[in-house]
């Protein structure tokens, strides 16, 4: 059986599954060195293409056949460097050309190339993926002395070419080629066929290999087009120079039931150690109970600068627990193994995310011990500014103290002050209400005082209308008795004289009884009149009565006022007396806190002089890194 027979995987990022996604439906295609067919199939059957095909071995042809529609098969046909293909295909125009591993195995791939474009439509794609030669496990050989080849992989025992990023790009310029995608896929050292690692080089040199981009990429995956069809801004490029890097920064997650950590509960991040963060993935684990970071798979010295955990709604900083560093100073950790291990005080909470801030000062150190001297010096200035630091700070806090109860004095003289000033203003409101409600009454008073003065005043007209009616029918009745007497004096004369006066004199009797009725109503509606004048006399009184209570009480309220006045005036007298001795107070606190502005301006000098020795202590370390390093 062939090496080169193994089943098309499309589930994994490889060449071909990266080709595969280039690929568009019912496409012509004309694909080079097929061997047994695996991408044919998948292009024939499943996006329906036009498959056209170039392969030398007969034996892989066999199978091929039933996937192609265009066979050219066998060491005659089939090798792509006799053109034969050429000559057949004539003026056939294709919308892609595949050459999936197959330039590294040609004497000639410029020229293949550079024939085979002719072919391609107007848009078409050229697809090609090839082994990097500058892979690092190859070059950690090649320092070692090694140059071997294999049966398969980058080197291939059948590999003719070989080639690296910039030299196969210099390549299809020169036939006016350029690309318009460009992905990758990788492997890193410790992984590939060769399985050789870092530990088989210096420090220092594998300390380089590893900020190399391109160390950790396997093969290049690249769609070419023509240049005069496509511009430089249309390139597409996914290679990813962080997620296979050299260096491995590991979290290790202990959940309530786990006794130890366990290797199989890590989230695992590649990356350059220049890039100064790192984040990760915790939504995989529920119960998490503590947690360990191992920075770099190597020695360093580490710089952390913060580290936090957090969710969808919050960040919290957390602290660092303890470490297996050889020494610190503040947040520069020396870790002299290859292994160095950080523990954190984990938050109870659900979590998903975890954030590591850092500097790497140096790592992959071949000489440690050059820090020794100079950690040993900076520990010793450092113990004298912290405990000069540590004087002025307890200092500081007896004055703070000193302060606080001053402090506290002024609260609760001027909480009772504002108790007495809230009392004022409430004696001075209900004052003010009773002030209000007296002059209410007062106009209430004289409303009703005018218009029971003006009901009397129209009494009293009704009644004077009424005695002028009075005195009226009196003369009137005055007048008729008169009247009658004449009458019944010239009646008794007439008597005697004729019996027809007796009717007249009967006449005038119903007159004179009629009269008297009237008279008699008259009389009746005067004395109404009197009864009515009494009544009204009676309320009179009762009001007047009432005017002299409310008058009273009206007198009783002023001396009230009188009195809450004197109250008033004691209470701003008690006020003035605490207001001078809060302001005593207050010009004793100034003082004290005048003093405390003196002793805050000695601290930040001995801060600003403990800052510049850190300064100077870090400038040194970094000239002294950069003079080793």
């Amino acid at each position: 059986m062939s090496k080169y027979n193994f089943d098309l995987d499309l589930n994994t990022i490889n060449s071909l599954s990266l080709i595969v996604k280039m690929i568009k439906s019912r496409a012509n295609v004309l694909e080079f060195g097929p061997a047994y067919g695996r991408l044919t199939k998948y292009v024939k059957e499943n996006l329906k293409c036009n498959v056209t095909v170039v392969e030398i071995d007969e034996d892989a042809a066999k199978t091929l056949q039933k996937f192609a529609d265009r066979c050219f098969v066998g060491v005659e046909e089939g090798d792509i460097e006799k053109y034969y293909w050429e000559k057949k295909l004539e003026e056939e125009k294709f919308d892609y050309i595949i050459f999936a591993d197959v330039l590294e195995h040609l004497y000639n791939p410029k020229e293949v190339l550079e024939r085979s474009k002719k072919f391609l439509k107007e848009d078409g794609s050229i697809l090609i993926s090839i082994p990097n030669i500058s892979h690092n496990s190859v070059i950690i050989d090649l320092i070692n002395d090694e140059f071997k080849y294999r049966e398969v992989g980058l080197m291939d025992d059948t590999h003719i070419r070989f080639f690296t990023c910039k030299s196969f790009k210099r390549m299809i310029s020169e036939i006016r080629l350029m690309p318009v995608k460009e992905e990758a896929t990788y492997v890193r050292v410790g992984e590939t066929e060769f399985s050789n690692r870092y530990e088989a080089i210096s420090k220092n040199i594998s300390k380089e290999l590893k900020k190399r981009d391109m160390g950790n990429i396997y093969q290049y995956v690249f769609e070419l087009k023509e240049r005069d069809y496509v511009f430089t801004e249309s390139i597409q490029r996914y290679v990813n120079l962080d997620r296979y890097s050299g260096y491995e920064c590991i979290c290790y997650v202990k959940e309530i039931n786990d006794e130890i950590y366990r290797e199989d509960k890590v989230v695992k991040c590649y990356f350059v150690p220049e890039s100064r963060k790192v984040e990760f993935d915790l939504s995989y684990f529920d119960n998490i109970k503590d947690i360990r970071l191992d920075p770099i798979d190597t020695n360093c010295v580490l710089k952390i600068k913060n580290v936090y955990i957090g969710n969808k709604e919050n960040i919290y900083r957390i602290d660092i627990k303890n470490t297996n560093a050889s020494y610190s100073i503040e947040n520069i950790y020396f870790f002299k193994n290859n292994d160095p291990q950080i523990y954190f005080n984990y938050p109870s909470g659900k979590f998903n995310r975890l954030i590591f801030e850092f500097e790497f000062l140096d790592y992959d150190i071949e000489e440690f011990n050059k820090f020794d001297k100079l950690i040993e010096c900076f520990s010793k200035k450092t113990d004298a500014i912290l405990y000069t630091k540590e004087k002025t700070e307890n200092e500081l806090m007896s004055r703070q103290e000193e302060l606080d109860k001053t402090k506290e004095v002024l609260i609760t003289k001027e909480t009772e002050l504002n108790k007495t000033k809230e009392l004022m203003l409430r004696r001075e409101e209900e004052l003010n209400e009773v002030k209000k409600s007296l002059l209410t009454k007062e106009k209430e008073f004289e409303e009703i005082i005018l218009k029971k003065e003006d009901e009397m005043d129209k009494i009293r007209e009704s009644l004077l209308d009424k005695e002028n009616e009075l005195s009226r029918t009196k003369d009137i009745l005055f007048a008729k008795e008169k009247e009658l007497n004449e009458t019944k004096d010239i009646l008794l004369e007439m008597e005697e004289k004729s019996n027809e006066t007796k009717d007249a004199l009967l006449v005038r009797e119903k007159e004179l009884s009629k009269i008297k009725k009237i008279s008699i109503n008259k009389e009746n509606e005067i004395n109404k009149a009197r009864e009515i004048i009494l009544k009204k006399e009676d309320e009179m009184d009762k009001i007047s009565k009432v005017l002299l209570d409310r008058e009273k009480e009206l007198s009783k309220t002023k001396k009230t006022l009188l009195l809450r006045e004197r109250e008033l005036n004691e209470a701003k007298k008690i006020l003035c007396i605490k207001e001078t001795g809060l302001n005593s107070l207050k010009e004793r606190f100034n003082k004290v806190e005048e003093q405390l502005e003196i002793m805050r301006r000695e601290l930040s000098n001995k801060e600003t002089e403990l800052n510049e020795i850190k300064n100077t202590r870090t400038w040194r370390l970094r000239s002294f890194f950069k003079e080793r390093g």
